[in-house]
Formats: structure tokens, C-alpha cells, sequence
């Protein structure tokens, strides 16, 4: 999207964040991503977009003990403000310029967040009156492909209400969740989908091998059976194409 509209595109993963950057980066840090790939237009930089991945793991729902669970919405805090608009200072030590801060305006940035969100379906299930079965991922290592297009299910028919009350129980912060105004369930890939990750994408994992054995002059083969398998096993890890790079 960032590309056909021509604006600067930064992401990073809410795991590396932390509320003052005393434990990993700071929240602000991929807004100094932003200014960067602006080359220094702030005008650039402040209509760009900016997709954080992983903000499951900053709900309680994930936080193994209370000091992580203080932690973790206290990230959230520090990304709320963010995200509401406000004026953001960028650190003087990264943008290493000598003289009056930078100000980055982040009301016209378009923020987007994702995340697995393991075990959702069951809170938004429960909601929507299922009953029976866990239709969880989880309830085994063999996640097949129908058990995921089942979960998917369950988030499409749910009402934008129930899904906000659902993610609000599973640990994100009432703010927080309340100034996203669109939540979409992502359709899990089918075996031709994965095929194409895996094969003809420009940085695929099957052309990546190829080129790391052949900088030691090695030419590797791969055989219809080892696609098979390799799509077999992403498909049953229930990760997604970031299973497709392990296995290979």
C-alpha cells in the first residue's frame, strides 16, 4: 500500500518495544524508522504508514506474571499516545543532529497493527453463543487447515462490538482498542497461496537457499516432494508463511 501511494513505510514488532526504551527499543523508535526513510522530511515522514506486528503479546492474556503484565500495558500506554495524534519528540541521540528537537505530528499517520492472537476464538465464540468443542488452534500440534478457516469464520460473523469486547477481555486496554476503528480477520492461506510463498516470491525461501549455497559455487535442487512436505508441515504448524523459512 505504502509503495503505490508513494509514502515512507516503517514496521517493527511490539515484543522489541518497552514503555521508556529502558528494556529493548523505545515505542517513538519507529517513528525515527519513518523520518529516516522520509531522508529527512518531516512533511514526508508524517503521512507515512507505520505497521507494528505481534501486539498480541502485550495483552495480559500472554503476560506470565504480574510485573510482565505491568510492563506490558504500560507499553500500550506509551503506544496509545502514539497513536492519538500527538506531536512526538525524536530522540536527539538517533537523529544524532545538534540543535532544537525534531517534532514529528503523528495525527495523519495510519498506524496498523497485527498479531496471532492465539486462543481469541474461544472468548469470541463464547460471546456469539458456541458451545461444544474449543474451536481454539490449540488444541493440538496438528492444526489443519480447516480447524484455522473455522476460526476465521467465527471472527467474520462476529460484530465489530464483540470483537472489540473480546480483545478488550483478552488483555488489550479499553483506550487502546478503542481508538482502532477497523479489526478484520485475516483468511488463513490455502496450499496454492503457501506454493507461491514459497516459490516465486522475490525473496522466497526456496531462491534465498539457492543463492546462499551458490556463493560456495553449490547448485541445489529441490524436488515436487519436498514442496509437498515443506507446505504439509507450514500448514499444520499454523504460523503461516514465517514456518515456510524455518522448515527450509
Amino acid at each position: 500500500v505504502a509503495q503505490k501511494l508513494s509514502v515512507p513505510f516503517a514496521n517493527g514488532d511490539a515484543t522489541a518495544y518497552s514503555p521508556t526504551g529502558f528494556q529493548g527499543a523505545d515505542v517513538d523508535s519507529v517513528l525515527h524508522e519513518l523520518y529516516l526513510k522520509s531522508e529527512g522530511d518531516i512533511s514526508k515522514a508524517e503521512t507515512g504508514i507505520v505497521f507494528i506486528d505481534e501486539i498480541d503479546k502485550l495483552a495480559s492474556h500472554n503476560s506470565n506474571n504480574s510485573k510482565a503484565e505491568a510492563l506490558h500495558s504500560s507499553t500500550q500506554s506509551a503506544m496509545l499516545k502514539m497513536i492519538e495524534g500527538k506531536n512526538v519528540k525524536l530522540p536527539q541521540s538517533l537523529t544524532g543532529e545538534h540543535g532544537p528537537p525534531i517534532l514529528l505530528n503523528t495525527s495523519k499517520i495510519l498506524f496498523c497493527f497485527g498479531g496471532a492472537f492465539n486462543g481469541l476464538q474461544d472468548i469470541v465464540g463464547k460471546k456469539m453463543g458456541y458451545t461444544g468443542k474449543k474451536v481454539s488452534l490449540r488444541d493440538s500440534f496438528e492444526h489443519n487447515i480447516e480447524e484455522q478457516i473455522k476460526s476465521f469464520e467465527i471472527y467474520n460473523k462476529a460484530s465489530h462490538e464483540i470483537l472489540t469486547e473480546s480483545l478488550i477481555e483478552y488483555g488489550l486496554s479499553t483506550e487502546f482498542v478503542g481508538r482502532i476503528q477497523t479489526i478484520v480477520p485475516l483468511l488463513p492461506l490455502n496450499r496454492d497461496e503457501m506454493r507461491e510463498c514459497l516459490l516465486d516470491l522475490e525473496d522466497s525461501p526456496i531462491r534465498r537457499n539457492q543463492l546462499f549455497f551458490a556463493e560456495s559455487n553449490i547448485e541445489i535442487d529441490f524436488s515436487e516432494d519436498y514442496f509437498d512436505a515443506v507446505i504439509d508441515k507450514a500448514i499444520k504448524s499454523g504460523t503461516g508463511t514465517r514456518a515456510l523459512n524455518s522448515i527450509v
